[in-house]
């Protein structure tokens, strides 16, 4: 392997182990960057092409890895600032991200297999990349904000939340009382460190439970693309704890759409603080 080729894949190995949270990196990989900056070095110098070839070499021998280098490259072969006429490949699947207002595409390059079900890796052109697990974020590297080392427990699913939750009763005297009854709520828990600040927060008590708003936070070019759906909104959002000295302000939405077969995902946000979110939908729609 060539040094100039050696040095880019050391960056990228780096950046993977991270985000999935390994923190045995060898000193022999820690050695090729410059203290004390090596996050700043991770998300703003890491090379696309370099860091699908760690990331599938992982798993993959090396000829297998240059063709799903050359695939995920080719996703970007015709780009477009106009993502609504974006030429796309048939045989990749793509995500439309916007990212505290800002519109890309991304395009899913590795599936990362888990305990606790498969991990989505997906990558934009400029090598950024962002991990999805059973639609939740589970971590980025390459914004200017990202949390790694994500970790939740005890999660119930989506679908068991949507079908559990109370219908509407048909008697009108009962409609009325709903507003009077408690909304009901499934909790879980959740690790993760805030980067570049490496702010770490542990076993933060979260809630979810269906809610009856539209989001304001979804950007609105993103809401008018799906006009014609009638969605059900899950809503995600940590326990405020009174001893906590300094409560986040993290939370996240889930839009789903019912259909014949159960409800399925059509758009989420991650909001990382009130004024950094992260969106996400499944692109083109379908």
């Amino acid at each position: 392997m060539l040094l100039r080729e050696h040095f880019a894949f050391s960056h990228s190995y780096i950046a993977y182990a991270l985000l999935r949270g390994e923190t045995n990196i060898p000193a022999s990989q820690l050695s090729t960057v410059t203290k004390p900056t090596v996050f700043d070095v991770i998300q703003r110098f890491i090379l696309f092409s370099s860091c699908v070839m760690a990331c599938l070499s992982i798993s993959a021998c090396s000829s297998t890895s240059d063709a799903s280098l050359k695939m995920v490259k080719s996703a970007f072969d015709n780009p477009s600032k106009n993502i609504e006429v974006a030429v796309l490949k048939p045989n990749l699947s793509y995500l439309r991200v916007n990212i505290a207002g800002l519109d890309a595409l991304m395009v899913k390059g590795y599936i990362d297999q888990d305990k606790n079900g498969a991990i989505d890796v997906w990558y934009s052109s400029d090598g950024s990349v962002m991990r999805i697990q059973k639609n939740r974020y589970l971590g980025s590297v390459g914004f200017d904000l990202n949390w790694v080392n994500v970790l939740v427990k005890d999660v119930p699913s989506f679908s068991f939340i949507l079908s559990n939750d109370k219908k509407t009763p048909s008697n009108p005297y009962l409609q009325s009382m709903v507003p009077f009854f408690p909304v009901e709520q499934y909790f879980f828990s959740r690790s993760r460190t805030v980067m570049p600040s490496y702010i770490s927060m542990q076993d933060e008590r979260m809630s979810i439970s269906v809610s009856d708003q539209t989001p304001k936070t979804i950007p609105k070019h993103l809401m008018a693309s799906l006009k014609n759906k009638e969605l059900v909104w899950l809503s995600e959002k940590p326990q405020i704890i009174r001893t906590q000295k300094n409560p986040t302000d993290t939370f996240a939405w889930y839009g789903f759409e019912k259909s014949s077969s159960g409800f399925r995902e059509v758009i989420s946000q991650q909001c990382l603080t009130q004024d950094f979110c992260i969106t996400w939908m499944p692109w083109p729609i379908q």
